[in-house]
């Protein structure tokens, strides 16, 4: 079992390297968490204390792990 893990696992890089030889630049594993539309607003009610930080990860549907390190790319980018 381990031989055929290995072996699709060559493959998988195998067609990432062949496609980026080619010129392909395609996005490859999870895409990147994004700041929505909403966000700004909902992190302003939520920084005004009119929100908790659970409300504000309900509303845009965010694991808490992704809410903070949106909350400090927000922070960064927009403060």
């Amino acid at each position: 079992e381990r031989e055929n893990t290995l072996q699709r696992q060559r493959e998988g890089i195998d067609l990432v390297l062949e496609d980026r030889k080619n010129g392909k630049d395609r996005a490859y594993g999870r895409p990147p968490a994004r700041i929505s539309a909403t966000f700004a607003g909902n992190y302003k009610l939520w920084k005004d204390g009119k929100i908790t930080a659970i409300e504000f990860m309900k509303k845009e549907n965010l694991p808490r792990t992704t809410f903070y390190r949106l909350v400090k790319r927000y922070e960064e980018s927009y403060s």
